[in-house]
């Protein structure tokens, strides 16, 4: 398998800085987020792609992705931020399903997101991206079922699913081997983050909450996610998304050891 990093968890980081880490401790790619606080604006993803390219091809760092937060109905500025990937030789680039708060019906907005997706799907095979959407909370699809459901009526070449385990503790768990043969081909890579449920007494009452943890330490079995990845004969990439506020060092080191220990240890 192959490590890269979502650059959000290194906000306070320059792109050089970033490429220079992970070539130091090991990794091999980055998800460059394109958004307003950053790393790279819409308008600066399209005006610096060759700086970009550049910047990670000079330390031997593919760029996996260009995470966008572009709703699928934003045609337009979708079609610049496709062009930009284009330009600096990304293949992927994410965009967000139509989000779920209970005020619109689900069906509704299932069938709007499809009629945007048919002219995503067509700007996407002129600038040969693949588009890829995450199992997230707040959206029309936090599981992997509801994922397959949203990206099946497109070819898997066309449309994949970042699988992120870590997001679905907070809503839309499955049982981890179902939701990775229900994905199927539609698997893009995977995101890495664990999270656990807490609770505190205040007044008369008990409220839950969830947090984000370390690996080891939450509820997401990695050891058995990556013994599932195994069997499915998965060789992508795994994303160190940690978001907890630790030393830079710390995250990207110490993630990265604890993900090759039990890829290369985990049985099939």
């Amino acid at each position: 398998m192959k490590y890269c990093i979502f650059s959000k968890i290194v906000t306070n980081l320059s792109p050089e800085e970033i490429v220079e880490k992970l070539q130091e401790f090991g990794y091999d790619g980055v998800e460059w987020r394109i958004h307003d606080e950053g790393h790279f604006t819409l308008q600066e993803v399209q005006e610096k792609a060759e700086y970009i390219r550049k910047t990670a091809e000079s330390h031997k760092i593919e760029t996996v992705s260009l995470i966008g937060y572009l709703l699928v109905q934003d045609i337009k500025r979708i079609e610049k931020l496709f062009g930009a990937a284009e330009k600096i030789g990304c293949s992927q680039v994410r965009l967000w399903p139509p989000p779920y708060d209970g005020k619109t019906e689900y069906c509704q907005l299932y069938n709007q997101g499809l009629t945007a997706m048919d002219k995503v799907n067509k700007l996407a095979q002129k600038h040969n991206i693949r588009v890829i959407f995450e199992t997230h909370p707040g959206t029309i699809m936090s599981s992997s079922s509801l994922a397959y459901r949203w990206v099946s009526k497109f070819s898997p070449e066309q449309i994949g699913v970042i699988f992120d385990p870590g997001n679905m503790i907070s809503e839309g768990m499955e049982n981890w081997k179902l939701g990775l043969e229900v994905l199927g081909d539609y698997l893009a890579y995977v995101h890495c983050k664990n999270t656990a449920w807490f609770f505190k007494e205040e007044g008369q009452k008990r409220r839950w909450y969830w947090e984000w943890v370390g690996l080891d330490e939450g509820m997401v079995n990695w050891k058995e996610v990556i013994n599932f990845l195994k069997q499915k004969g998965y060789d992508g990439y795994l994303s160190n998304e940690d978001f907890r506020e630790i030393s830079v060092s710390q995250k990207l080191k110490e993630n990265l050891d604890y993900l090759k220990k039990i890829v290369e240890k985990t049985s099939i």
